[in-house]
């Protein structure tokens, strides 16, 4: 999926790109009939950038954004770590918000520039799972 004509993503800053990019992101899940909870969801231990919900599952999203290819894909931004702090940062907010058995999941969004005035988006769906504690 392309975005139509949006600003120039070279004269952005990183965090205007990122917004951009999360804007992106939520619009995509919408038009997937997933609805959204929250955004920018803060913990000490960290960030969820959207939560939402399809059907009866959270899904928790990461959403990462790249003007090139010069660093990696977006993707590469997502290693072990990010990924386990994903998990106890979901798993904190399920503890407040969710009933015992909840389906949840961890989806990434991960968009690059095409061009100067485009972005193209990947979105993968993490496996469900249910809260155990």
């Amino acid at each position: 999926m392309t975005t139509p004509p949006i600003p120039d993503l070279g004269e952005l800053s990183p965090f205007e790109l990122g917004v951009i990019g999360e804007r992106f992101a939520a619009d995509h899940l919408r038009r997937d009939g997933i609805r959204i909870l929250e955004c920018n969801w803060r913990e000490a231990a960290g960030e969820i950038d959207l939560i939402a919900r399809h059907r009866d599952t959270i899904v928790f999203c990461e959403v990462k954004t790249r003007r090139s290819l010069k660093y990696g894909p977006p993707s590469a931004a997502i290693d072990a770590a990010k990924a386990s702090q994903l998990v106890a940062l979901a798993q904190l907010w399920l503890k407040d918000r969710a009933t015992f058995d909840q389906p949840w999941r961890i989806d990434h969004l991960l968009l690059r520039a095409v061009g100067s005035h485009e972005l193209q988006l990947e979105h993968l769906r993490g496996p469900r799972q249910c809260r155990t504690n």
